[in-house]
């Protein structure tokens, strides 16, 4: 079985908790439109980005056409030809897509973020924690500082103060 094959049965199969299978050629085709819609806003021709970007003539063409696979280093590259962030030109192409665990995970965060960075006000004299190390620093001094308390605590205990 040649790898173009295997790469279209890949596509092709459904996985088994979809419903039905996806196409994801087809899914390519609102980032094509939009660097399209980018080309002509900008008055950017396909022959100007191609030298460029140094791809060979008639290149951009042939894959804004679906000619030839659109692989995502082409979509970056054509990104950065064109000054676009691949951030936001993701974020327009496909707004329906949900955030990433790790996006949902800082926004979880946040509050608790900001309630560390109130505690540590009250006990530093300053509130933002500007790294995870700087973070990390500041617990292992409060550790110490427990610690000292714990031994303190038990030396009077033991001494019957």
């Amino acid at each position: 079985m040649s790898t173009e094959s295997l790469r279209t049965q890949d596509l092709d199969a459904e996985s088994p908790d979809a419903e039905s299978p996806v196409d994801w050629r087809d899914q390519t085709e609102p980032a094509l439109h939009e660097i399209r819609r980018i080309l002509e806003r900008t008055g950017v021709t396909q022959r100007h980005l191609e030298e460029r970007l140094g791809f060979s003539r008639g290149y951009l063409s042939q894959l804004l056409s679906r000619n030839l696979d659109l692989k995502l280093w082409h979509v970056l590259a054509i990104l950065d030809g064109l000054g676009e962030a691949p951030g936001s030109f993701f974020a327009r192409v496909y707004p329906g897509y949900h955030r990433s665990p790790l996006d949902r995970l800082e926004e979880d965060m946040t509050p608790l973020s900001e309630e560390i960075d109130a505690t540590l006000a009250r006990l530093y004299g300053r509130a933002k924690v500007d790294s995870p190390r700087q973070f990390r620093d500041r617990l292992a001094v409060c550790e110490e500082k427990i610690l000292r308390l714990e031994a303190n605590i038990r030396k009077r205990q033991g001494h019957g103060e």
